[in-house]
């Protein structure tokens, strides 16, 4: 078994269970839900072929458009972090459907970030930033399923990243701009670009 197919191995069925809150339950509702609408939807999902690029491209512009106020403006409120925190929940709940797994742990690992910080700040956007630029390669590249390898690298970088802005705000200045993620993912850009060459 090669290296990337431990590592796919190691993500393949990743599943957490996390509870839905009250607001959510009012909306869907409580109780089990019947298994075989799950099977279908499980097969709707296996079965499909769709081109996830213009959704995604579009995911990506409306995440840098708002980046770009943000910035623009210095605009740190609670409504723009909630913003930020549903323009990744789209790229998280679509990147499953269309079989790219790496798209949806890097979104779901800064979405989880977001989730748990108590405002924004230049380096908070910075890991979003990193986190846009890692999906538009994936995205451009196709790369589907969870990367393998690079893909495993990415998410570790992309955590470890997370964990070094935590560790700043308790201990003070600290190098925050996730530049092993941004080197992962050219490497990874330069990869593809070389075994598109060679195919």
């Amino acid at each position: 078994m090669s290296e990337n197919d431990k590592i796919n191995v190691l993500y393949e069925g990743e599943a957490r269970i996390t509870k839905a809150s009250k607001a959510l339950q009012q909306k869907a509702g409580t109780g089990d839900i019947d298994a075989a609408l799950i099977k279908k939807a499980d097969k709707f999902i296996e079965d499909n072929t769709e081109d996830f690029e213009p959704l995604a491209t579009e995911l990506l512009q409306r995440l840098g458009d708002l980046l770009a106020h943000i910035r623009k403006e210095h605009d740190y409120s609670a409504q723009s972090q909630a913003a930020l925190v549903d323009a990744v929940m789209q790229v998280k709940a679509n990147g499953r459907m269309f079989k790219y797994d790496l798209a949806t742990s890097l979104a779901t690992i800064t979405l989880d970030f977001l989730e748990s910080i108590p405002q924004l700040d230049d380096d908070v956007l910075k890991l979003v930033e990193a986190l846009q630029a890692s999906l538009r390669i994936i995205i451009h590249r196709k790369i589907k399923g969870t990367g393998g390898l690079d893909g495993h690298h990415l998410r570790t970088e992309m955590e470890d990243a997370c964990q070094r802005y935590f560790k700043e705000k308790a201990t003070g200045p600290e190098e925050l701009t996730p530049a092993p993620l941004k080197t992962r993912c050219q490497i990874l850009s330069d990869q593809r670009s070389h075994q598109a060459y060679l195919d």
